[in-house]
């Protein structure tokens, strides 16, 4: 049989794992550090009402980069199969149509966002005053063009991530951070930071980078992926959709349980309110991106061990993940918890300290995300969606229902409590029971076989 430089052993795929991770974890801690740096340069440049918009805003964005309809994450299951099965022709066909969709999302995003945006209501949502209005609406208009260009420059991440090299994409992304923070402090330093300003320098900079990734495609995957504007095919694009939409519905519930929290702080208690826990928020969310760090890349390797029927190292590095990352994880949570509220003061101020109780839900909450991310990074990665989506709309559900109740009497402290419950008694259940019966099911195929 012909091998070509994907045909990977153990050793090769180990290795673009641990290069990924190392590359993560570097990214990773530059990233932190700018973030560290650049919340309380932020929240003192803008206030606790601008600083609110700002994070209600991001959140919102984050909302619109779902709009990708999950075609990237599609496309990075289907780019590490063909090309664990030497298709490079197909792997090309695959990353031509991705684009081609993204492009036609993206300029349609556009049209529908500035419509909407022009008969939005931003001073009764947000509660502004007039002159916070100067500011928000060019923020806005100008968030709207960004991202609208972001989703189809993301295609590069994603293709890295299927060829098992975001390690690439870390490593400019860690360049991109830094830049950004000192053009940060360089406005402030001056006297131009504004919302606009500060999402051009950080928005606009990862922008920029994918874009120019894109343009070297062929160059980052040894001439094995070239641009065949002839594979533009409605069978391919109907098969990224198909394999796009599973993911896209997950998406959209997990954003909508992990970021509808901010949206209620804003409606329910206000933008100055938001502050208070986004930035906590925030220091537990650490441990959870550490954990992240190491169990991202195995997504891409966990497709393309079950392409070649790897099942033996399917289930030794899933059984290994869940005996070392989960006590882990949960050992830097402890610490974050414990030391919470001298990291905040240090690191912000005394004013974003919220109520003991909602750092101890808080550090409750990530430690059941840890074990909900190990079984989810396996799901993903053997295209079990369809299980995933029941669940994960059942956890957006009574999430949701119970946080808007406990929201309006109990303040932040209910909305943590919806977000624990919602999570500990669906996905963090279901989703290891799930994982446990595939996992079953192979090794009883196997053994039948």
């Amino acid at each position: 049989m012909c091998e070509n430089a994907y045909t990977m052993t153990h050793k090769v795929r180990a290795h673009r794992i641990n290069a990924s991770i190392f590359a993560g974890l570097f990214s990773k801690a530059i990233q932190m550090v700018v973030s560290v740096v650049m919340v309380p340069l932020l929240y003192q440049a803008f206030g606790a009402e601008l600083y609110g918009v700002w994070v209600a805003v991001s959140t919102i964005l984050l909302w619109v980069a779902l709009m990708d309809l999950g075609i990237g994450n599609g496309l990075v299951n289907g780019l590490s199969q063909a090309l664990a099965r030497n298709s490079n022709d197909t792997a090309s066909a695959l990353v031509t149509n991705a684009g081609v969709m993204l492009s036609a999302v993206g300029l349609i995003l556009f049209v529908v966002l500035s419509l909407i945006l022009q008969s939005f209501d931003i001073v009764e949502f947000f509660d502004l005053d007039v002159d916070s209005l100067n500011q928000v609406l060019p923020y806005l208009w100008s968030a709207v063009l960004l991202f609208s260009i972001l989703i189809p420059a993301s295609l590069s991440k994603f293709v890295l991530r299927g060829m098992q090299k975001s390690y690439i994409s870390d490593w400019i992304i860690s360049g991109t951070s830094i830049f950004s923070l000192a053009f940060v402090y360089l406005l402030i330093n001056k006297g131009w930071i504004f919302l606009n300003s500060a999402l051009w320098v950080t928005t606009g900079a990862s922008t920029i980078s994918y874009i120019v990734l894109i343009f070297l495609l062929h160059r980052v995957s040894d001439g094995l992926i070239r641009w065949k504007w002839r594979k533009v095919s409605r069978k391919v694009i109907s098969s990224l959709y198909k394999a796009g939409m599973g993911f896209f519905v997950i998406q959209g519930v997990v954003l909508l349980v992990y970021q509808f929290d901010i949206l209620l702080i804003t409606y329910f208690l206000g933008a100055k309110e938001v502050a208070q826990y986004a930035i906590p928020y925030r220091l537990f969310m650490y441990a959870s991106v550490l954990v992240g760090i190491i169990i991202a890349p195995i997504w891409a390797a966990y497709s393309d061990a079950a392409a070649k029927d790897d099942w033996i190292w399917i289930r030794t590095t899933h059984k290994r993940n869940k005996c070392f990352l989960l006590p882990a994880g949960m050992a830097i949570i402890f610490i974050i918890w414990a030391f919470s509220k001298e990291i905040l003061e240090m690191w912000v101020d005394s004013s974003v300290i919220p109520e003991g109780m909602v750092l101890v839900l808080l550090a409750l909450f990530f430690a059941l995300r840890i074990w909900v991310d190990i079984h989810s990074v396996l799901l993903n990665g053997l295209n079990q969606i369809r299980e995933q989506i029941k669940i994960t709309i059942a956890q957006a559900i009574f999430s949701f229902t119970v946080s808007v109740i406990l929201i309006q009497g109990m303040g932040l402290v209910g909305l943590c409590i919806g977000q624990l419950l919602g999570l500990g008694l669906t996905s963090a259940i279901f989703l290891p029971r799930l994982s446990s019966r595939v996992l079953a099911r192979q090794k009883f195929n196997s053994a039948a076989g």
